[in-house]
């Protein structure tokens, strides 16, 4: 299901069947599950990473506007974020990209809340 409503985010303004475009998602924690559900299903992520991404999603979306909280749930993000890329540095290919567009999501996220 993360992975239904992550492909439901992108906004194409125009579509041209010669013209292939780039699907550029924007940083949701609604991705970064999706990006989790991927890698579980591979296994690759190990248990307990995933549930600290899955708890630190959860902070993401418990956050009000300008909620004091929000500065250490960035630096969560970002630690997250620079532990699985360290990650991705001994996984196998696929599980690669996939670590590393977490990561990626992560940051993202964590750039829109500051």
């Amino acid at each position: 299901q993360n992975e239904i409503d992550a492909a439901s985010l992108v906004v194409s303004e125009e579509t041209n069947v010669q013209h292939q475009q780039r699907i550029v998602w924007p940083p949701s924690s609604t991705l970064a599950r999706a990006y989790l559900d991927q890698l579980d299903r591979g296994n690759g992520i190990e248990p307990q990473r995933a549930g600290a991404v899955t708890e630190a999603l959860g902070r993401v979306d418990q956050l009000g506007s300008g909620d004091s909280g929000a500065a250490t749930v960035v630096a969560e993000l970002e630690t997250l974020a620079t532990e699985l890329e360290g990650a991705a540095e001994e996984a196998v290919w696929l599980n690669v990209q996939r670590l590393g567009s977490l990561a990626e999501t992560l940051r993202g996220i964590a750039t829109t809340l500051r």
